[in-house]
């Protein structure tokens, strides 16, 4: 089963006219964060792109991670690379779980870095 994502944007204003990359990243599955990164034109897109994969992480999940781990408001492509960084740079023994958490996360952010240096 496929499940598919709508940019914030467009679930919050209906009727409102969506543009052509907001459609092409809404029929994209969940599954292809990767795919959703690189078709991103604009550092606004990828910065949607991060939001709507940490909008699929459980609270608990969130919860688990350690307070500089938590995802934090993202506005920027600056706060995507600042929050990838902290993620990057975080040390775990991995005996409190989180470790996987935490690489999963700092995968997907440094995709959207790279990204983001791509489209700058």
């Amino acid at each position: 089963m496929l499940t598919f994502i709508a940019p914030k944007d467009a679930r919050s204003r209906p009727g409102i006219p969506r543009r052509r990359e907001a459609v092409i990243l809404e029929l994209i599955p969940a599954a292809g964060w990767d795919r959703r990164l690189e078709i991103s034109q604009r550092e606004a897109d990828v910065v949607r792109v991060v939001e709507d994969y940490l909008a699929t992480l459980d609270h608990c999940e969130i919860a688990l991670l350690p307070p500089r781990c938590r995802p934090p408001k993202l506005r920027h492509a600056r706060d995507v690379s600042s929050y990838a960084f902290d993620l990057a740079t975080y040390c775990s023994d991995d005996q409190d779980g989180v470790g996987e958490l935490v690489h999963r996360l700092a995968h997907l952010l440094a995709r959207a870095c790279l990204r983001l240096s791509q489209i700058a």
